[in-house]
């Protein structure tokens, strides 16, 4: 008994030999992958539920490896400036303003846009702020989102600039 199985599908396997499976089927018990097989297991197996994914590509989610998730409320705001010029006029202001409920809002925006792009994974380079408070709303908003995360502390050197 599976919780879940997806049949039908063209199925990229990650194999070192490049394998691609023509309309096979992927079988989920407990949150992980149990078998991944050529054949329609929907036809020899039960499962709480089946997908037909006729016509459809299953692969791996995306991980993203570095994401600055409060700049999710700053798309499009300062476009038109070079790179450090929106980070001094734009992200770094408000970073040092946003509150804890701002951050978690701003990972929960993050952590859906990504699942919806197939990105399963993301790598949070906090830097802004070092409020813990800040840090542990962010780390909130992604768990309450339920997508596999990491929360990573970063540490700079302002130069003389700043």
């Amino acid at each position: 008994m599976y919780d879940l199985i997806i049949r039908n599908a063209l199925i990229y396997t990650m194999r070192d030999d490049g394998q691609i499976i023509d309309k096979g089927s992927v079988a989920v018990k407990e949150d992980k992958i149990a078998m991944i097989t050529e054949d329609d297991l929907s036809k020899t197996c039960q499962a709480r539920q089946v997908i037909d994914a006729q016509g459809m590509t299953l692969f791996p989610g995306f991980i993203n490896t570095h994401i600055h998730i409060f700049q999710s409320f700053l798309k499009g705001l300062g476009a038109d400036h070079r790179l450090i010029e929106w980070l001094n006029l734009s992200a770094l202001p408000y970073g040092k303003i946003m509150t804890p409920r701002q951050h978690e809002l701003a990972a929960r925006l993050a952590c859906m846009e990504a699942l919806k792009s197939g990105c399963t994974t993301l790598c949070e380079f906090f830097y802004t702020n070092q409020d813990p408070e800040l840090a542990y709303a962010c780390i909130e908003g992604m768990r309450s989102v339920g997508i596999r995360s990491i929360f990573i502390r970063t540490f700079q050197d302002t130069g003389e600039e700043y």
